[in-house]
């Protein structure tokens, strides 16, 4: 037999295996890895492995919101030393068995959910299917120690338009971004041109002040200048202002002159 020798009274059972001991044909005990003495009527009925086994289980089902879906689940199980008479005697396909339970503790739980509440809740759906298997492989011998989504898959077309809509949706965020950078250059662009108006018509004015000052001041230099009258000293200012607004007009670039309409009788070059 696979996983023990015996000769004559003397069994031996291999590491990481335990051996089921019929007495006529009867459930005596389980012997555990290592060298045995067994009396001529007790014989060895099989083994089972103590290691951790793994399976996949492919369900395909409806979501709530008429999706179809592919879902692979990867279950990790192992025999259950204190109970591992039940899993030799009562199962006889313990891995097709773990399979249909997995498929009938998800599928109810895919037909509840729509497909992105299944995208984001697979490990809440993984635990619910693991709690429900723990309890019903409990009673076979076996121990289930994790349910995991490995893959979810589906329809083509439903994958093409999941892939429209988060195309739109970057987009949609894409063009939000730049609008908000817009905006913020803009407003930057605005308190800056505000401050270099506010700063240029408090140097002007500053500028002009000091001149002012410069002009009406009784004691010159060179006392050889005649100290300007109130009258002058005004028509200067305006005269400077008057400047000032010509160099903001040329700025422009845009110039309005009035054209009187040609006739026959003016004189047009």
């Amino acid at each position: 037999m696979s996983g023990h020798a015996s000769c004559c009274c003397c069994v031996t059972v291999e590491q990481g295996n335990l051996a089921i001991i019929e007495n006529l044909g009867k459930f005596v005990d389980v012997l555990p890895p290592g060298c045995h003495i067994t009396s001529c009527v007790e014989s060895v009925k099989g083994t089972l492995s103590l290691k951790s086994q793994y399976t996949t289980a492919r369900i395909q089902s409806v979501t709530s919101d008429q999706a179809d879906v592919v879902c692979v689940v990867g279950i990790m199980y192992r025999v259950m030393p204190e109970n591992c008479h039940l899993a030799f005697y009562r199962l006889s396909n313990p891995t097709g068995q773990i399979q249909n339970f997995v498929v009938s503790a998800i599928r109810p739980l895919i037909r509840s959910k729509t497909l992105d509440e299944i995208y984001l809740e697979r490990d809440e759906l993984s635990n619910v299917a693991r709690s429900e298997l723990v309890e019903k492989m409990a009673e076979f011998g076996y121990e289930i120690m994790d349910v995991l989504f490995v893959h979810l898959d589906v329809e083509g077309r439903i994958k093409n338009s999941m892939n429209q809509q988060m195309t739109q949706k970057f987009n949609r965020e894409l063009s939000e971004v730049q609008q908000q950078t817009s905006n913020i250059r803009q407003l930057a662009l605005s308190h800056a041109n505000v401050e270099i108006e506010r700063l240029d018509g408090y140097g002007t004015a500053e500028a002009r002040k000091v001149l002012a000052s410069a002009f009406s001041s009784r004691d010159h230099q060179e006392g050889a200048v005649e100290v300007a009258s109130e009258t002058e000293i005004m028509s200067m200012m305006l005269m400077m202002q008057y400047y000032d607004m010509l160099k903001d007009v040329k700025k422009t670039l845009t110039y309005f002159m009035p054209m009187a309409r040609p006739g026959p009788d003016s004189d047009t070059e």
